[in-house]
C-alpha cells in the first residue's frame, strides 16, 4: 500500500498501476501497467480515488483473469470460459476461414526442386502464371527453386518442414513417390500421404550424348564405355542410367550431383560428359532446340511407355528388354512417367484446401490462356487427372522389398515384382492419387 492509493489489479496485466499516458479523470478503470512504483510517481501522483478493499475482504473491484487464483461463481466461469473459447479461436485460425478468405490476399508458393531453366522450372513458373486465377480468393503464385539431390532435398522439405495450411505446393521428380523403394536411404517422407494435386502431362525421355561423343547408336552404348551427367538420387537421369547399365548393360559411367537440367546440359556442351539419359524430350526441344534442328544429339534409345512418333528409327527400350526379368524391371522404372510433372502438397493440408487446389489445378490445365503459353513454349500438355482409390487397395499395392535389383544390381528380381505387375507399385500412386 502507498499512501492509501493501494495496489492495483488490471484486468489484462495481473499487478500494477495507472499508466502515465491516462488522464486523471479516466484512472478509475483497470488499465495499469506492470512494474513496482517508483519514488518520482508517488510524489507527484496524489492517491488513487477509489483503492481496493482493505485486506481480508473479498470483493475487489478488478480482477486478473490469467493472473488471480479460481475462484468459485457464476460471472467467474463465464469470464474464464470466454476467455478459452477466444484463445481456441485464435489458435486454430484454419477452421474459422472459408477457403476463399484464406487465399485472398495471400501468396501461394511452389517450391520447385531443380534450379531455374530445367524443364521443371519451366513447368512449374507457367503453371503458377495461370493457376491463382482459378483458386478461390485469386492469390498470388510464386516459385522458389529448391535444388538438392535430384529434388530428394524439396520432397522432404515438402514432407516434413513446409506449412500445412495449402499456401505451400511442390513439383519435384516424378520418380520421388517410388523412390522409398528402389531409391536411396535419404527419404524421409511415405509418398502415400503427400496430398497429390494433378500432373501436367506424362512424358516421353531419352538417352542422348553429344554429337563429338564416340557413342552414337544403342549398338556403341553396349560396347564403348561413356559418361552421363545425373542430378542425385531419385531423379531420372540417376536411376534411367543406372537401370541401362545394370539390366541392359550399357557401359555407361554416373557423374551425379549437377543442380539441375540446365546444369547437365551446360556440362554436356563443354565436354564434361557426353550426354545424359532420363532427358524429357519436350526439355529437349525447349532448352536446346537449335541442337534438334542442327543434330548436334545423339539420340540412342526411347525411355518412355509407348514411343514418340517424332523419334522414327529410335530403338524403343521395350523391344530390347528381351527377358521377363528386364521387362519386369523396365516396367516398374518406366511407370513413373504416368506422372509427368507432379504437382503436389504436404501431408495435413486441409481437405476444403486439397479440392480447391484440385479443381484449380484442372480449370488451369483447361484454360486457353495456360495451353496457349505452354504450346508456345513446347511445353507438352497432357493432362493427368488424379483418379479416387481407397487407401486400402493404395497400401496393399505400395508395400514393397527393402531394394530392387535396380539399385543394387543384384541378379535376382525381387519377389514382390514377380507375384504381381511391378509397374502397379507407382501407376497405384502415378494413376490414383488422390487421398480418401
Amino acid at each position: 500500500m502507498s499512501r492509501g492509493g493501494g495496489i492495483y489489479l488490471s484486468p489484462l496485466a495481473g499487478i500494477g498501476r495507472p499508466h502515465p499516458s491516462l488522464p486523471r479523470q479516466g484512472r478509475e478503470g483497470c488499465g495499469r501497467v506492470r512494474g513496482p512504483l517508483h519514488e518520482s510517481e508517488l510524489g507527484e501522483r496524489p492517491p488513487h480515488p477509489d483503492p481496493l478493499p482493505a485486506s481480508g475482504e473479498r470483493e475487489q473491484r478488478c480482477r486478473a483473469v490469467f493472473d488471480s487464483p479460481p475462484h468459485k461463481g457464476e460471472g467467474h466461469n463465464s469470464c474464464r470460459i470466454a476467455t478459452l473459447l477466444l484463445a481456441l479461436t485464435l489458435a486454430n485460425p484454419a477452421h474459422a476461414q472459408s477457403v476463399e478468405s484464406f487465399y485472398r490476399g495471400r501468396t501461394v508458393t511452389i517450391v520447385v526442386g531443380y534450379s531455374v531453366g530445367g524443364g521443371y522450372d519451366a513447368h512449374g513458373r507457367v503453371l503458377a502464371r495461370h493457376l491463382g486465377k482459378h483458386i478461390p480468393g485469386n492469390p498470388s503464385v510464386v516459385v522458389q527453386n529448391m535444388p538438392g539431390a535430384g529434388s530428394l532435398r524439396a520432397a522432404n522439405y515438402l514432407y516434413n518442414a513446409a506449412p500445412k495450411d495449402g499456401a505451400t505446393l511442390g513439383v519435384f521428380a516424378r520418380g520421388m513417390a517410388m523412390e522409398p523403394l528402389i531409391g536411396a536411404s535419404g527419404t524421409n517422407f511415405d509418398a502415400r500421404k503427400f496430398a497429390w494435386i494433378g500432373s501436367g502431362t506424362n512424358e516421353v525421355s531419352v538417352c542422348a550424348t553429344w554429337h563429338a561423343s564416340k557413342v552414337k547408336t544403342w549398338s556403341d552404348a553396349l560396347a564403348i564405355p561413356f559418361t552421363v551427367a545425373g542430378e542425385g538420387s531419385g531423379s531420372d537421369p540417376d536411376i534411367f542410367s543406372i537401370m541401362l547399365r545394370n539390366v541392359l548393360g550399357a557401359k555407361m559411367r554416373l557423374v551425379s550431383g549437377y543442380p539441375g537440367g540446365a546444369d547437365m546440359t551446360l556440362a554436356i556442351e563443354r565436354g564434361e560428359v557426353d550426354g545424359r539419359c532420363g532427358w524429357t524430350w519436350s526439355s529437349v526441344k525447349l532448352q536446346r532446340p537449335d541442337w534438334v534442328a542442327d543434330h548436334k544429339l545423339n539420340v540412342l534409345i526411347q525411355l518412355a511407355t509407348q514411343p514418340s512418333p517424332e523419334l522414327p528409327g529410335v530403338p524403343f527400350i521395350f523391344d530390347l528388354a528381351t527377358t521377363e526379368r528386364q521387362r519386369r524391371i523396365v516396367d516398374l522404372v518406366l511407370s513413373r512417367q504416368e506422372m509427368g510433372r507432379p504437382l503436389v502438397a504436404p501431408p495435413g493440408t486441409p481437405q476444403d484446401r486439397k479440392e480447391a487446389l484440385r479443381s484449380a489445378f484442372d480449370a488451369t490445365m483447361a484454360d486457353p490462356d495456360f495451353i496457349a503459353e505452354a504450346t508456345a513454349r513446347s511445353l507438352e500438355v497432357n493432362w493427368q487427372r488424379p483418379k479416387p482409390s481407397s487407401r486400402k487397395a493404395r497400401s496393399r499395392e505400395i508395400s514393397a522389398p527393402k531394394r530392387t535389383a535396380i539399385s543394387r544390381g543384384t541378379p535376382s528380381c525381387p519377389k514382390t515384382f514377380r507375384s504381381r505387375s511391378p509397374a502397379a507399385t507407382t501407376r497405384s500412386l502415378g494413376r490414383s492419387w488422390t487421398e480418401p
